[in-house]
């Protein structure tokens, strides 16, 4: 199920339940993937950072930024206040392979993923495409 990552899940839980403290970072970054990074978090789905004008896309960690949390079902969630928008595609991204997955990562390279989720749609970034963007209430982010 898509969601919260391993690393996150763990980090909740040392800081919860054992004496290990959870820092959040002031900006989080949102990545494009080919397929399902998994909870686990398998870099190689994640587009080349540099390749054809792709790169995360920072949003600042604030009230601004994200919606509040609201209840649909058994999950909790929060969804982007704002537009995420990419860099324009001076190629085609990710070979012209079809972009499945987002997700979040608190750094704008490497760093630990967050949360992953499937897009609603696939969709291919070509050479000279409209810059992608996730329109504002477009990312959602779940709990349960």
């Amino acid at each position: 199920m898509p969601g919260k990552s391993t690393y996150l899940a763990r980090a909740v839980l040392n800081h919860m339940l054992r004496t290990a403290t959870l820092s959040k970072t002031g900006t989080d970054y949102i990545s494009l993937h080919t397929a399902d990074p998994t909870d686990a978090n398998l870099t190689a789905t994640e587009l080349s950072i540099g390749v054809g004008g792709y790169s995360r896309v920072g949003v600042s960690v604030a009230d601004a930024s994200w919606s509040s949390p609201a209840t649909s079902g058994a999950d909790e969630y929060v969804t982007n206040s704002n537009p995420i928008t990419f860099g324009s595609p001076t190629a085609d991204w990710a070979g012209g392979a079809a972009i499945t997955h987002f997700g979040i990562y608190d750094a704008s390279t490497g760093g630990n993923l967050l949360y992953s989720a499937p897009l609603g749609t696939s969709r291919t970034v070509l050479n000279g495409d409209n810059a992608p963007q996730f329109a504002a209430g477009a990312l959602v982010i779940r709990e349960n």
